[in-house]
């Protein structure tokens, strides 16, 4: 988003422009946003969830969606520079 010049000021702010900017403008596919949305998600359980456990499969795909996504924000940010 910085690359955009936006500089959102929450998670929940970030997120909102992601859609905005990026999805709703087909940039990205929705998918995009899910995978971001999902990381956040995790982020918050593995912060405040003393009992959060996601097990070896789940972190695998995780880091899968994250490479991926990753990935496709490298194209996006290549496409403007």
């Amino acid at each position: 988003m910085a690359s955009r010049g936006f500089k959102p000021k929450t998670h929940t702010g970030l997120r909102e422009l992601f859609g905005k900017e990026i999805v709703l403008k087909g940039l990205a596919e929705k998918k995009y946003g899910r995978y971001l949305t999902e990381a956040f998600s995790v982020r918050q359980a593995g912060t405040y969830d003393i009992y959060a456990n996601f097990g070896e499969e789940g972190v695998k795909g995780i880091v899968d969606k994250a490479e991926r996504f990753i990935q496709k924000m490298k194209e996006i940010i290549g496409r403007t520079s």
